[in-house]
C-alpha cells in the first residue's frame, strides 16, 4: 500500500513539474481563401454556323456555366449553350444545336471600380442536327441530301473573346463577347464558324481552408501543448 502510494505520489508530481514548465495556448485557425466558385445563367445571341444560315440570321438561346478561380488573375469556365428549335428555310427544320466550352479567363481588376474585366481563350465542341427540306439552296450545305434526310455535325473549334463582370451587392452581372474558329471545309483552312454575345446574371462562392493545427479541439478551437 505504501509502495502504491509512493508511485502516485511520483507520478503526480512529475506532472506538477511538466506543467509548470509548460502552458497550454489556445489558438483560433486563420481561414484562407482556396478558391472561388461562380455560378451564372443568362440569355446568348448567337450566328450559330455561318455556313448554314443566310441572311446573317441570330439566334438566342440559354447558357448556364460554372467556373473556379484559380489564381488573382485567372479563373477557368465550363459552360454550356442551348439553342431552340428552330428553322432555316429554305434548307434547313427543325434545327438542334448546342455546344460546350471550356474557357480559361486571364482576368483585370481596376481600382476604386467593382468590374473586372477578362480576356478568354479556350475550346468549343458544337453539335448541330436538323432535316433538310428538299429544297436546295446553293448558301447553304444540303448537297446530295434526300429530303427530310437528318444531318449531324460537330466540329471542335477554339473560342476567343472578352467580358466584363459588374459586381450589384452578391450578384454580378456580366457581358460577354467571343467567337469560333475552325478548320474550314471550304476554299480556306481556317474560318469563322460562330461568334457568340452572352449576359446574365452570377453569384460567386468562396471556399476556405483553414490554418492550424489540428491535433484536437472543439470547433473554431484548437489546442496545443507549446514548451517554454
Amino acid at each position: 500500500m505504501k509502495t502504491q502510494l509512493l508511485v502516485s505520489a511520483l507520478v503526480f508530481g512529475s506532472l506538477a513539474v511538466q506543467a509548470q514548465n509548460s502552458k497550454v495556448a489556445l489558438t483560433s485557425p486563420k481561414e484562407e481563401l482556396l478558391t472561388t466558385i461562380g455560378f451564372s445563367a443568362g440569355g446568348n445571341l448567337g450566328s450559330i454556323d455561318f455556313s448554314r444560315y443566310t441572311g446573317n440570321a441570330r439566334f438566342w438561346g440559354l447558357n448556364l456555366a460554372v467556373s473556379a478561380t484559380l489564381s488573382s488573375r485567372a479563373r477557368a469556365s465550363l459552360e454550356y449553350t442551348e439553342f431552340p428549335v428552330h428553322d432555316a428555310l429554305n434548307a434547313w427544320e427543325n434545327i438542334r444545336t448546342r455546344n460546350a466550352d471550356l474557357n480559361m479567363h486571364l482576368t483585370f481588376n481596376i481600382e476604386s471600380s467593382k468590374s473586372v474585366f477578362y480576356a478568354l481563350a479556350g475550346l468549343d465542341l458544337h453539335e448541330w442536327k436538323a432535316d433538310f427540306t428538299g429544297v436546295q439552296d446553293i448558301n447553304q450545305k444540303a448537297t446530295g441530301l434526300l429530303p427530310h434526310e437528318s444531318v449531324k455535325v460537330n466540329w471542335l473549334g477554339l473560342n476567343l473573346g472578352s467580358g466584363v463582370n459588374v459586381a450589384l451587392g452578391p450578384f454580378n452581372v456580366f457581358s460577354e463577347f467571343r467567337f469560333c474558329i475552325v478548320q474550314s471545309d471550304l476554299n480556306v483552312k481556317l474560318r469563322i464558324i460562330d461568334i457568340l454575345y452572352r449576359m446574365g446574371v452570377s453569384y460567386e462562392l468562396p471556399i476556405y481552408h483553414k490554418k492550424g493545427i489540428k491535433n484536437y479541439g472543439m470547433p473554431g478551437r484548437i489546442y496545443k501543448w507549446i514548451s517554454k
